[in-house]
């Protein structure tokens, strides 16, 4: 603030450009004295992310694989409730367009057995592909499991003093 007070009290251009300068100076200053308080830490947390890398590069490679498995059979059960969905539907509008013909002809039977049996059929794929999500969130949990028990492993497995609590 005393750069800029400088500049509009004083009449002279050597003041004026000695408050630049001075201004110029302090921002110069203050912006080398933070990096140089942030050097040291970056360096320190190098190591950190080195074995967070380590760590989450096996941890990939494992949901590759199981991706590998579950996305082709996801897609096909998805096909499949499409299939399945698709006669629901019609069979419903066509039960709602022709209710009164339904009734005056006592089929009120019939069409309950038919909606049953496609809803059966619709349960079918929509079941299996409830029981693929629940596959893949098994399968996520254990890995995140071993995951976290081999970090627990490696951290209680390093001697003391090795890692310094202040970090």
């Amino acid at each position: 603030m005393a750069g800029f007070h400088c500049l509009y009290t004083c009449n002279s251009s050597q003041h004026m450009v000695s408050g630049i300068n001075w201004i110029m100076y302090n921002k110069v200053t203050h912006n080398v004295f933070t990096y140089a308080e942030y050097v040291p830490n970056v360096f320190c947390k190098i190591d950190s992310i080195i074995q967070y890398y380590m760590i989450s590069s096996l941890t990939s490679y494992k949901l590759i694989i199981l991706q590998q498995y579950y996305i082709p059979a996801a897609r096909e059960l998805s096909r499949l409730i499409g299939v399945c969905k698709a006669p629901i539907i019609q069979h419903f509008a066509e039960t709602i367009s022709g209710t009164s013909t339904i009734r005056s002809y006592d089929q009120q039977s019939r069409f309950r057995e038919t909606n049953m049996r496609l809803t059966d059929g619709y349960s079918r794929p929509n079941f299996n592909i409830i029981g693929a999500m629940e596959w893949l969130c098994f399968r996520l949990d254990m890995l995140s499991s071993i995951t976290f028990a081999f970090s627990l492993l490696v951290l209680i497995s390093i001697p003391p003093g090795i890692i310094d609590p202040g970090m």
